[in-house]
């Protein structure tokens, strides 16, 4: 794995809103949004499974996401967390998701943030990003996710959320 040293919410912001060089130029738009949404959420989906089942009591996706500026239009940002069974090390988890994640061809980043605490940026071959941290006392596993960059007519009015 690369160690790349970053901090900062803008970073995290980056990582999201980072445009992938397939953006989808055609198209109903919100034919658009929604193959973008579903490529995201199997993505985030397809990531948890990749933990041991025995570490995980429950999985929580959010149905919902929303979107973010990339350099030539728009991603479809969701999330996705893994509650831990009691006693299960969340850095552990963490690394083993990461790691599995890399030998299946996924690009995996690690990076320190301000705490101290490791984060991972997993990137699938179909340009979904995601950012993998761990939450409430190494309890849970989060993913925030985006979409590969999709570009929407100038005329049309996205969703809030999606």
């Amino acid at each position: 794995m690369r160690i790349v040293k970053t901090v900062g919410v803008a970073s995290v912001v980056g990582a999201l809103a980072g445009c992938a060089a397939n953006a989808v130029d055609e198209g109903d738009p919100m034919e658009r949004i929604a193959a973008a949404k579903e490529l995201t959420q199997r993505s985030e989906r397809a990531a948890m499974e990749l933990l041991p089942k025995g570490d995980v009591i429950d999985i929580e996706q959010l149905s919902e996401g929303s979107f973010l500026r990339c350099s030539g239009g728009y991603v479809w940002s969701g999330n996705i967390r893994a509650s831990l069974r009691e006693g299960e090390d969340g850095a552990g988890a963490q690394k083993t998701l990461a790691v599995r994640a890399e030998e299946r061809g996924d690009d995996v980043r690690e990076d320190e943030l301000l705490s101290g605490r490791r984060r991972y940026t997993i990137t699938t071959d179909d340009g979904v990003q995601m950012l993998l941290t761990v939450w409430d006392h190494g309890t849970v596993l989060d993913i925030d996710s985006a979409s590969p960059c999709i570009r929407l007519p100038d005329d049309f009015k996205r969703p809030r959320t999606y």
